[in-house]
């Protein structure tokens, strides 16, 4: 999977970075979060380089923001082309390996209203979710780590009446299960009728309830 630093963005402006291409030694100055434009803008790369350089930046990570549709931001990637931002990543990377090292992430502003975009949009360039189950597995080992719980969260699933919006999907809830991850479960209601809806129907499920009886046998 060429990403191997992801940046999940919330509305407020928090991160999370994670991924294998993170040593996270002490001994580097890095900058990761930075938007070169490297595809509607590829003469801008140079320049981000040679600032980092003079500002004594050993370490940098390229985060364009992923394609949304109806997003006022600009400076995106056009649709359809996060498969050819992660090859021209990986060229820059090579490029100027022996300048400075270059890694390679992508913004996603995630929200739960556009979870099911942000699939399309990544399976439209060929990537599936199996492709990040290393993302998805250090991400868990954390949560593990530090005793948190995981929402299984049916809001969409009850806006849209279809259970299958349900998230995390069965995949993470299964790997969060084989490493005992408690999960707690959220309507996320917005109104009263809302409080607790889907949740029978969950635990029923074929498909998650076999993730949610793994975590209950142990």
């Amino acid at each position: 999977m060429p990403l191997v630093l992801i940046s999940l963005c919330n509305a407020i402006g928090s991160c999370i970075m994670v991924g294998k291409d993170y040593e996270g030694s002490k001994n580097v100055i890095r900058d990761y979060h930075m938007h070169p434009q490297i595809i509607t803008k590829p003469e801008l790369f140079a320049q981000f380089v040679e600032t980092a350089r003079k500002n004594g930046i050993e370490e940098i990570c390229i985060t364009d923001h992923m394609p949304l549709i109806g997003s006022s931001l600009k400076d995106r990637l056009p649709a359809g082309s996060v498969r050819e931002y992660c090859e021209t990543a990986k060229r820059l990377k090579e490029q100027y390996r022996d300048v400075l090292s270059v890694k390679i992430g992508i913004e996603i502003d995630y929200h739960p209203t556009v979870t099911d975009q942000i699939r399309r949009v990544l399976e439209d360039d060929g990537f599936r979710e199996e492709d990040c189950k290393d993302v998805i597995d250090d991400v868990l080992n954390i949560i593990a780590a530090k005793g948190l719980h995981l929402e299984i969260n049916t809001h969409l699933a009850v806006s849209q009446n279809d259970l299958s919006s349900v998230y995390p999907s069965p995949m993470i809830l299964s790997m969060a299960a084989e490493k005992n991850i408690p999960f707690s479960f959220g309507s996320d209601a917005h109104k009263p009728e809302d409080v607790g809806a889907l949740l029978p129907e969950l635990r029923k499920s074929p498909v998650y309830g076999k993730a949610i009886r793994t975590w209950e046998a142990t």
